[in-house]
C-alpha cells in the first residue's frame, strides 16, 4: 500500500491544497518506508493530479473540497479525510495499530 499525506508545517495539512510537501509511506521489503516530496501543485485539483502521478492508493488529509474528493475516489484512490495532527501517530494507526475512521459521510467504515 502506498499512502500520501499532504503536509503543512510538518503535520497533516488542515486544508487539501494548502501544502507544498507530501509524505509518502509504502511497504518495502517487509517494513514501511517514508519519504517527503516537494509539490508543484498550485491548486487543490493540481494536487489531486500530482498525487495520482505518485501512484498512491490512499490519501490521508484534513478538509478536502467535494470535487477533489469525488475525483480521487473515481480514480480508485481511497480517501481518509478529516484527519489532523502529527504524522507518526497517524501512520501507526493506518498501519494497523488502530485504523482511523474514514471521514466525509462514510459512516465510520474503516480502511
Amino acid at each position: 500500500m502506498r499512502v500520501a499525506i499532504p503536509l503543512f508545517q510538518g503535520r497533516v495539512s488542515p486544508y487539501f491544497g494548502a501544502s507544498d510537501e507530501v509524505i509518502i509511506a509504502e511497504m518495502r521489503g517487509g517494513s514501511w518506508k517514508e519519504e517527503v516530496y516537494s509539490l508543484k501543485a498550485q491548486t487543490p485539483m493540481e494536487l489531486a493530479w500530482e498525487l495520482l502521478g505518485f501512484g498512491v492508493e490512499v490519501v490521508v488529509c484534513g478538509g478536502i473540497q467535494n470535487y477533489c474528493k469525488e475525483w480521487l475516489i473515481q480514480k480508485g484512490i481511497k480517501l481518509v479525510d478529516n484527519q489532523k495532527g502529527a504524522i507518526k501517530p497517524l501512520l501507526r494507526r493506518l498501519l494497523g495499530e488502530e485504523n482511523p475512521r474514514k471521514g466525509g459521510g462514510h459512516h465510520g467504515k474503516r480502511l
